[in-house]
């Protein structure tokens, strides 16, 4: 699995950001694979415990409707979560949910019809994807925006994102996985595309007390939807 290297800026003034992610992406035709690595010596997740501690996350962001990329007139939306008329479809993970969903609902891998385990093969992840649970709670959300103070969750029956993630020996490896076709109005479409789509991303770093828009972020990339033979 091909793997680009992405540098992060931060929106505000900080030593020591998280500055190179590592991304993947792999598709079997019918589900689209996200992988996002980054370095992160501190473990920073949600707990029921100290619920209002700072939390590691990541968010992909695609630009939704026919844009592409530095075309004349530069008809992208605005790297920064979309402007207005230019909305974008925004999966957000949060640190420590699956802890949390797995003691309330002792989750299992519902298989989904897909082998994860081979369209994987060789790398999204060490092997976590296969408790991916794709009938159940996860702990992505998924969100659109027109700009900054738009952002708005999709409402629950319309959340279809999966994603897990895991940190060990101070690297975060999280993976958000959705079918290729869109289920609403507000979803980027894989399924039926020519061009390829437009993505950027976004990390908090939870010791470093990073929410809402204290974050670093990158600007938009192109990410070739290849299907297989």
């Amino acid at each position: 699995v091909k793997t680009t290297s992405l540098v992060l800026r931060p929106l505000s003034a900080r030593r020591d950001a998280v500055e190179i992610i590592n991304v993947a992406s792999v598709n079997n035709g019918e589900q689209l694979a996200v992988r996002i690595k980054w370095r992160d010596p501190t473990h920073d997740a949600f707990s029921e415990l100290h619920s209002d501690i700072f939390r590691d996350g990541v968010a992909v962001q695609f630009a939704l409707g026919a844009v592409t990329l530095h075309t004349h007139g530069h008809n992208e939306p605005f790297f920064g979560m979309g402007n207005r008329s230019k909305p974008v479809n925004i999966w957000h993970w949060k640190a420590g949910l699956e802890e949390v969903i797995e003691a309330e609902d002792d989750l299992e891998y519902a298989g989904g019809g897909v082998d994860m385990d081979a369209l994987i093969y060789g790398g999204i992840m060490s092997n976590p994807v296969s408790k991916l649970n794709p009938t159940g709670e996860n702990p992505v959300e998924e969100l659109n925006a027109e700009g900054f103070g738009t952002i708005t969750p999709q409402p629950p029956e319309n959340q279809n994102v999966d994603g897990l993630g895991e940190w060990k020996d101070g690297m975060w490896t999280v993976v958000f996985l959705r079918d290729m076709p869109k289920t609403g109005k507000w979803d980027v479409d894989f399924a039926k595309r020519i061009d390829p789509a437009l993505m950027a991303f976004a990390v908090w770093d939870g010791v470093k007390e990073d929410r809402n828009g204290r974050k670093v972020i990158s600007v938009w990339q192109r990410l070739n939807i290849i299907k297989p033979k």
